[in-house]
């Protein structure tokens, strides 16, 4: 991923392993959280920090156990970005589900959870989708104290409030 990012134009890359921060601008601080392994490779979450307010995102987020680690550690975030399809690839889980999700939220001490990774469309046999915000929705109802925040595409929410 160095590699690449330094291709398309970026000169300041830096890799982080889990557990690691950095601070990039005056009042923003990036976290590498982790996710899961898989085939050998480790895949990342991040906390991002600013103002006083933690934002995890867990773009390709899977499984609950790396969250209740870091969790273990670390103070409660604020707003969860998390997938919430359910994707599987030939069978095999590559991302939560929209339970997931909401159990992810908890986890992690959230109390807004913002929906992403919801877009993909089924492929016959190799790719298969099972949530969708609709379905976020639905169980939210059950989980108190947590705001679910689905955007749409270029949907600004800022401060509570959508622009």
């Amino acid at each position: 991923m160095v590699r690449k990012a330094k291709a398309a134009g970026f000169a300041r890359v830096e890799r982080l392993d889990w557990g690691e921060r950095r601070r990039v601008a005056d009042d923003l601080e990036v976290e590498v959280a982790p996710a899961q392994r898989v085939s050998g490779w480790n895949v990342n979450s991040y906390v991002l920090s600013a103002g006083g307010v933690r934002v995890f995102f867990g773009g390709e987020a899977r499984d609950l156990e790396p969250l209740r680690r870091y969790r273990s550690q670390a103070p409660p975030v604020d707003i969860a970005l998390l997938p919430i399809d359910g994707a599987r690839f030939l069978g095999s889980k590559l991302v939560m589900d929209a339970g997931d999700a909401l159990d992810a939220a908890r986890i992690l001490g959230a109390r807004v959870l913002v929906p992403i990774h919801y877009a993909l469309r089924s492929v016959p046999v190799l790719l298969q989708t099972r949530g969708s915000d609709v379905e976020l929705r639905t169980l939210a109802r059950t989980v108190p104290d947590l705001d679910v925040v689905c955007l749409t595409p270029g949907e600004r929410w800022h401060d509570g409030e959508r622009t």
